[in-house]
């Protein structure tokens, strides 16, 4: 009888633990700043990072910035997604939606690179990240750093309260690679959303299967046939007479030749290489929305 209590006791134990929030804090939520190329006073950054905190709170997501002055013979597109994969997730494993920047400040090549994770992929998808790039590229060619992180800050955030053009799951402008959830402010369900427990499918599908039962039982209710192409054939005394062969027509058909260099004419960047093309998928397997800028 012991042995039952305890056994029950651990199983309450773990359904409460299943079902209750434990409070565990993401990993990026203990700091949004990341400033590697020391652009930022102490006053700034805390700022920054309050600011930040304030915004992503109000939707649940988490808005970072990242500096740095070597991207270690990266892209920016995959330094930052390389970023996301480490230090995306809480402690549980779960990896949070997310706003991330980018200021790659190394001389001769300085770039900004923001991505959008989770819901964030379909809210601040590629054609808004290019809105905002607009707004804040011009700022860091003037060394307005910090003035420009304020404006992605406050951006990527209003653009969570902003409806996305299109259907549930479309994502305009954004990676192909992303179904948003449609139980996180949609308004929909899993059950509601299914074809399944659609009444008019409901309805076509019992006169469907109605109509093939009744053919069914149709077929088999009339007289079996018993002939074939053999019961009136008598095999000893049926041969083959004569045959000949009738010429009908020639048919041609004419492929061009492809020149030899057409087929090394693959220019471009290919779904966002260099961190100016958009959305993608992480090494860690994680897809987002995305785009870049040179200043």
């Amino acid at each position: 009888m012991g042995k039952r209590a305890v056994k029950l006791a651990l199983l309450l134990v773990i359904m409460l633990y299943a079902v209750c929030p434990t409070g565990v804090t993401a990993a990026l939520q203990e700091q949004r700043v990341f400033d590697s190329a020391q652009l930022f006073t102490e006053d700034e950054r805390a700022s920054l990072e309050e600011t930040s905190k304030q915004y992503g709170s109000e939707s649940d997501i988490d808005i970072v910035i990242v500096t740095t002055n070597d991207l270690g013979e990266k892209t920016p597109q995959l330094y930052l997604e390389e970023f996301y994969d480490a230090n995306g997730a809480d402690e549980n494993g779960v990896y949070r939606s997310a706003a991330l920047l980018l200021l790659n400040m190394t001389p001769g090549a300085r770039s900004v690179e923001i991505q959008g994770y989770g819901r964030l992929q379909t809210y601040l998808n590629n054609q808004r990240i290019e809105s905002i790039l607009d707004d804040i590229t011009p700022l860091l060619a003037d060394g307005n750093y910090y003035d420009a992180m304020l404006g992605y800050i406050e951006q990527a955030a209003s653009y969570m309260q902003q409806e996305v053009q299109g259907s549930p799951g479309v994502n305009p402008g954004g990676s192909t690679h992303y179904d948003p959830p449609r139980s996180e402010g949609t308004g929909y369900t899993e059950q509601e959303d299914s074809i399944f427990f659609n009444t008019l499918f409901q309805l076509s599908l019992a006169v469907v299967i109605g109509a093939a039962v009744v053919s069914i039982m149709a077929a088999r209710s009339g007289g079996r046939v018993t002939t074939n192409n053999r019961t009136y054939l008598d095999p000893a005394h049926s041969r083959l007479l004569a045959h000949s062969d009738q010429y009908i027509r020639t048919s041609v058909t004419k492929v061009r030749r492809p020149k030899k260099d057409e087929h090394n004419n693959n220019s471009g960047f290919g779904g966002g290489g260099g961190g100016f093309g958009g959305g993608g998928i992480s090494p860690g397997g994680h897809s987002h929305s995305g785009g870049g800028r040179s200043f």
